[in-house]
């Protein structure tokens, strides 16, 4: 079994990209919406929940875990490959590698949590593959909130992203990176707001990728496809919301 975490719903987009590619594993998936968001949480809180997340999901047998949330990949999955050496764990970060070589302008903009932008991979990120290029952080835990709520489009998810987004139109990026796994969600939005010149960056389907190499080099057996759902909040919530976010018929949702 393969499990995935996130704060919330937003690292299903991330399962999302794996089932279209692996649909014959099975997955455990945690959404801690009880803490929901940790954008704007202390590094230590983010660690010590992605901590009790983990150890539920091995006890559930995870063979891998991917972290499908950036602010936790961020802060927290260095930690946890030290306290769990035996587990793989497939991080996502903001896809500003790829970024830097498809601008034209040298200008990026990242939309991000605070936690995900001030954290030390992410400057690391930063500094090994963007020197050279003008990064623009565009601070949005707004949409986290939006996505939680099951609104991903519509007016009022327009009129937010036009808020967020057109006054750094003027920076000139070129390049829109999307540094949280709720984001994609908003996809389709987004490309209403934007200009077509602008291209959307999503690490989803790199990671999938990444995934299946790991489940490759692991040996990890595949099962009937089954995929679970836990949460810390309201399980009858967290089973509308995913069933509507992944399109397909899911089990109860159990309370952890």
């Amino acid at each position: 079994m393969i499990g995935f975490f996130d704060s919330g719903v937003g690292g299903l987009s991330i399962l999302k990209n794996a089932l279209e590619i692996l649909p014959n594993h099975d997955y455990a998936y945690f959404g801690d919406e009880a803490y929901c968001p940790w954008g704007e949480r202390p590094k230590e809180f983010i660690i010590e929940r992605s901590r009790l997340i983990t150890k539920k999901l091995i006890s559930l047998d995870a063979k891998a875990i991917v972290v499908a949330c950036n602010t936790a990949t961020v802060n927290a999955i260095s930690t946890l490959r030290v306290e769990f050496p035996r587990i793989p764990f497939i991080g996502v970060e903001p896809g500003v590698k790829p970024a830097t070589t498809l601008t034209e302008s040298g200008k990026i903009a990242v939309l991000a949590t605070k936690a995900t932008s001030l954290g030390d991979r992410f400057l690391q990120l930063v500094n090994l593959f963007a020197q050279d290029k003008d990064i623009i952080m565009i601070p949005s835990s707004d949409l986290v909130e939006l996505v939680e709520q099951g609104k991903c489009e519509g007016e009022e998810v327009e009129e937010c992203l036009s808020e967020i987004l057109l006054p750094y139109m003027k920076t000139g990026f070129d390049q829109l990176v999307l540094g949280c796994t709720h984001y994609p969600f908003l996809t389709g939005a987004i490309r209403k707001i934007l200009p077509s010149k602008i291209n959307i960056i999503d690490t989803g389907p790199p990671v999938a990728r990444q995934l299946a190499r790991v489940i490759m080099q692991n040996n990890i057996l595949e099962g009937s496809g089954k995929v679970s759902l836990w949460t810390s909040g309201d399980p009858k919530k967290f089973f509308e919301l995913a069933s509507k976010l992944l399109g397909i018929e899911i089990g109860k949702v159990e309370r952890f």
